[in-house]
């Protein structure tokens, strides 16, 4: 089910930001009046991305990667009267299998390491599915 037909979720929890993953390009979330968004795919599909979802006023700016990582989304939030709130660096580590990409958790950690600098001097939160958690089902490493 797409995150139109849940809207109302989001709805109910009102937030100023959102980092939702598994959302098509096509979703009529991000075309809304009054939502910016920026949206980036970890893979090639146009139907599997994640978005930065600004609401109520807020923007979503897209920052220029230092080191380019399919699976993270750099960008700034400005508060409705446009001064600088927080970076977020939404991250949905994705591996498939052969794709050449580091472990899950080394997805992780390489995205603080090139996004260090920012990190330590300005308000920066890391969020998003990190697909690497220890209460998983299997206890196999990701």
């Amino acid at each position: 089910m797409g995150i139109d037909k849940k809207r109302f979720v989001l709805d109910d929890l009102a937030p100023n930001v959102a980092i939702v993953q598994e959302l098509a390009k096509s979703a009529a979330l991000l075309r809304e009046t009054g939502i910016s968004s920026v949206w980036a795919t970890p893979g090639k599909s146009q139907l599997e991305g994640f978005a930065v979802i600004g609401f109520d006023g807020r923007t979503i700016e897209r920052l220029d990667t230092p080191t380019p990582q399919p699976w993270v989304l750099p960008c700034k939030v400005s508060r409705p009267d446009g001064t600088h709130w927080a970076n977020v660096l939404a991250i949905w580590t994705h591996k498939s299998k052969d794709d050449g990409r580091p472990p899950h958790a080394q997805q992780f950690q390489e995205a603080i390491t090139a996004w260090s600098t920012t990190i330590e001097s300005t308000l920066t939160l890391a969020v998003g599915d990190l697909n690497a958690s220890i209460q998983s089902p299997s206890r196999g490493g990701h």
